[in-house]
């Protein structure tokens, strides 16, 4: 029997039978509000669904079409390849089928001979005692039976060592001994007709099919007719040039344009060797600037060209004229000729050829650098990459400049031990693994200013880097030496300045609205969030504590590159002076605002207490908004320099002791003044000058506290109010008014960061109004 307690429970039944017609009605109404509900649930929940899948559409639309357009992007590209590889996979099939062609016996006995010439003319040409290693040993190599391994020369065969030879090795030679001593083989090498061919017949058939007559070491003559390309080798890798983009630096323009008007020369039918010139240059022209006007001028391009690196040794400007030369003369008339001149580690890339890029990187040596230029050109733009490449690469030339150069029948060349030098690609270093610039450095630790040799600083995300045009000195820099500042540098070393003007070098991934090229100022504070409440009011009281002050608690400006927040700075208006516009970004804005913020009527008079740095920018602002402007300096040539800007008056404290007097007699005393020394004196004298309830307003930052009579204060006799002009948007307004009323500050510059002591020596002495600085 089950008991009552595992029995289960009785099933309830909703049944209509027991109720009245009133209940009835009333079950029937909520059944009715039921199903309603359910329908309003059902079809909120279709329409919420259906919002969500418009919105997750919406949002992936953009970049779906991304994914769209970077597929199609990376499908052409590689259509590109593919016929490029096609294209080599054709080249070397044609090489292997005429080299298997003419495969004749190597002559050991013969090629012995002739690396034992050569070492005898190396021997004669600088001496058995300064024949490096690798020279000897590239001579007596022994002969592999490929035909990379043939050594030929130009327009001769092999001598017997009773018959003349000259004193020099043509190019022809340095290529093949720099492939059989490096992994990385050359494809001009693999020409038909001299796979070991070591007899006279087949060596001059070899220099017919190939290489240039025989004076091609020491240039053509005008005379002379071009060489044909090369028969067998295919002219779709020749012709396989690289894409450019439209100019990004002079050097590009000289380049793009150079080669432009070669090629409307052939295009009218003018000789190639006219358009050409020889296939190798002569080094004259370096030598000796004043030559380079009979040189031809693709010769006379690179000298003038190389002349600008004053810095760069000469046997590295000869190796970069070399190289030049190589890719330029191709680039003009591509060829097989041409282009089997030019050492494999410098042909172009498969990203030089799909990939549009500037013209100055087909010139850099390295094949993988050349993509990364390609690959990330805002991050390495010429600005800096050229001055790092030109101040850093080496091509390691052992011995002295005369050595690298050889006096042929009268025509001086480049020697063919130094042609094969730099034809080696590992002897094409950077002797430094950062770039370096100098930079002018607070020591905190002897409390004295150093000129530094530093690394050039790397963009952040939020970062630009700038290529200073001027750096500015401002009073509150000095500061730093009086130890008048909560700002402490973070380490032992600290670039000075928080003034200055560039040109936009490189930039962060997060940088929005500049370029590489723009010409550009920054604020002093960077790195705040610029949304809170405190940076509201100056990006020194930014709640996040990110904040950072140029030359007190991150580096400054008075460095040839230096970085700024890109939220800090602004495009310069065109045709504004980057050097009288340096001194602004603190001293315009902050003597701007201090001028408008006392509130004054056209007319009303306005008294500038310190005429120099920022006294002189504030006249000029005054002036601009039609106030009448009394100059008080204790400086003659500052109050000079305000009466000559347009100050009504000027009164100096140091000669005159009746000068509040007389101010008040001839203007009933100034409606506000504005203190703009970091003199106490100044601070003590300021409220004389003011009529009753006068504005005095307070910029200038004096070494002690300031005493203030607060019963002054409350009777109204005068006002007190700061400036502050710490925040980008207050920025903007200053530069744009002082560019459209030609506002400039006076700005005494030095052009060597060498010279910062006198810089900080003319700005301490307060004898000239104005802003002292580097010019870079």
């Amino acid at each position: 029997m089950v008991s009552p307690v595992n029995a289960p429970a009785a099933k309830r039944r909703r049944t209509t039978s027991g109720l009245t017609a009133q209940q009835i009605q009333h079950k029937r109404e909520l059944d009715r509000k039921a199903q309603r509900a359910l329908r309003d649930r059902t079809k909120a929940r279709i329409q919420e669904l259906e919002n969500d899948l418009a919105r997750i559409k919406a949002s992936h639309t953009p970049s779906d079409q991304a994914i769209l357009e970077e597929l199609q992007r990376l499908r052409e590209e590689n259509r590109q390849l593919k016929a490029c590889l096609e294209s080599i996979g054709q080249f070397a099939a044609e090489g292997l089928e005429q080299a298997k062609a003419s495969q004749p016996m190597l002559s050991t006995p013969m090629e012995d001979t002739v690396a034992e010439q050569s070492r005898k003319r190396l021997a004669e040409g600088l001496g058995q005692e300064r024949l490096s290693p690798l020279a000897l040993d590239a001579l007596e190599a022994p002969s592999q039976s490929t035909p990379d391994r043939a050594l030929f020369s130009e327009g001769r065969s092999p001598r017997r060592p009773s018959e003349p030879h000259d004193s020099t090795f043509s190019v022809a030679e340095v290529v093949v001994i720099d492939t059989n001593n490096n992994t990385r083989r050359d494809s001009c090498v693999t020409r038909p007709g001299i796979a070991g061919a070591l007899t006279t017949d087949a060596n001059q058939a070899a220099d017919e099919a190939w290489v240039t007559p025989r004076d091609a070491g020491i240039g053509y003559h005008s005379s002379s007719t071009p060489p044909e390309p090369q028969p067998g080798i295919s002219r779709s890798i020749a012709c396989a040039e690289p894409k450019h983009t439209s100019a990004t630096c002079p050097l590009d323009q000289i380049l793009l344009d150079f080669i432009l008007s070669r090629r409307s020369m052939i295009a009218r039918g003018v000789p190639l060797y006219d358009v050409l010139g020889p296939p190798k240059p002569s080094p004259v022209a370096l030598l000796n600037l004043e030559s380079s006007s009979t040189t031809h001028p693709i010769i006379r391009l690179m000298t003038e060209v190389l002349g600008t690196f004053h810095h760069v040794p000469m046997p590295e400007k000869m190796a970069f004229m070399y190289l030049m030369h190589l890719t330029t003369r191709w680039q003009i008339s591509p060829s097989d000729e041409s282009y089997v001149r030019i050492p494999k580690w410098l042909r172009p890339t498969a990203m030089q050829i799909t990939t549009p890029h500037a013209a100055w990187i087909d010139n850099i040596p390295w094949p993988g650098a050349r993509d990364m230029l390609i690959d990330r050109p805002d991050r390495y733009p010429f600005a800096v990459f050229s001055e790092f490449y030109s101040a850093n690469v080496s091509v390691n030339w052992p011995y002295e400049v005369e050595d690298a150069i050889s006096n042929l029948n009268g025509q001086v060349v480049l020697n063919s031990i130094f042609e094969k030098h730099i034809l080696r690609l590992k002897n094409s270093l950077i002797v430094k693994m950062r770039p370096t610039m100098r930079a002018a450095q607070y020591n905190t630790l002897t409390n004295e200013v150093e000129v530094n040799e530093v690394p050039i600083p790397e963009p952040g995300e939020y970062d630009i880097l700038i290529k200073n045009v001027c750096a500015t000195l401002c009073h509150s820099d000095l500061m730093l030496f009086w130890g008048h500042t909560a700002e402490k540098p973070p380490t032992d070393k600290v670039t000075l300045g928080h003034e200055n003007t560039g040109i936009v070098a490189a930039m962060g991934s997060k940088v929005e609205g500049f370029k590489v090229g723009d010409r550009v100022g920054c604020l002093g504070c960077s790195y705040a969030c610029y949304e809170c409440e405190g940076c509201q009011v100056h990006n020194l009281f930014c709640k996040e504590g990110t904040q950072r002050l140029h030359g007190f608690t991150t580096d400054g400006h008075f460095a040839e590159y230096s970085l700024a927040d890109y939220r800090n700075c602004m495009v310069l208006p065109d045709q504004m002076d980057m050097v009288t516009a340096a001194p602004l970004f603190c001293a315009g804005v902050t003597a701007y605002h201090s001028v408008k913020k006392c509130g004054l009527a056209k007319g009303e008079w306005l008294a500038i207490i310190g005429c120099g740095g920022l006294g002189h920018l504030a006249i000029q602002y005054a002036k601009a908004m039609e106030l009448r402007v009394i100059g008080i300096d204790i400086s003659e040539s500052q109050l000079e320099s305000a009466a000559q800007l347009g100050a009504d008056l000027v009164f100096n404290p140091a000669t005159n002791a009746n000068y509040v007097t007389e101010l008040k007699e001839k203007t009933g005393g100034a409606h506000a003044s504005i203190v703009l020394s970091a003199s106490d004196a100044a601070y003590k004298t300021a409220p004389d000058v003011l009529r009753v309830n006068g504005l005095l307003m307070i910029v200038g930052i004096p070494k002690s506290n300031l005493s203030i009579n607060a019963l002054d204060i409350l009777l109204g006799k005068y006002r007190i109010m700061g400036a502050s002009s710490g925040t980008p948007q207050q920025m903007r307004e200053p530069i744009q008014f002082s560019h459209k009323h030609g506002i400039k500050a006076h700005v005494t510059t030095f052009t060597d960061i060498m010279d910062i002591h006198q810089v900080i020596e003319s700005m301490e002495s307060g004898a000239n109004a104005g802003r002292f600085g580097i010019a870079f």
